[in-house]
């Protein structure tokens, strides 16, 4: 387990439980400093709720600027059916 990686999954805690409240899961990946998240939806998923991509990229980037203040090089988000 890498240590960045562990305070990246802390630091998208509360992305996850935000994204579960709707119905979705988020799975992460890290690969040479490029972070994978994976959104899927759950049979009951809202999806009406699902923010856009570039929003959701923004809560991201703020939820990790203090655990990643060099930052990764590059957020790759993954919506449903992509």
């Amino acid at each position: 387990e890498k240590p960045l990686f562990a305070k990246v999954e802390q630091a998208l805690a509360g992305q996850r439980e935000l994204l579960a409240t709707d119905g979705y899961t988020l799975s992460l990946d890290e690969d040479a400093g490029t972070l994978t998240a994976t959104i899927g939806a759950g049979p009951d998923a809202c999806p009406d709720c699902l923010v856009p991509k570039s929003l959701m990229r923004t809560y991201f980037e703020q939820a990790l600027a203090p655990v990643c203040p060099e930052g990764l090089s590059g957020i790759r988000l993954v919506y449903p059916g992509e």
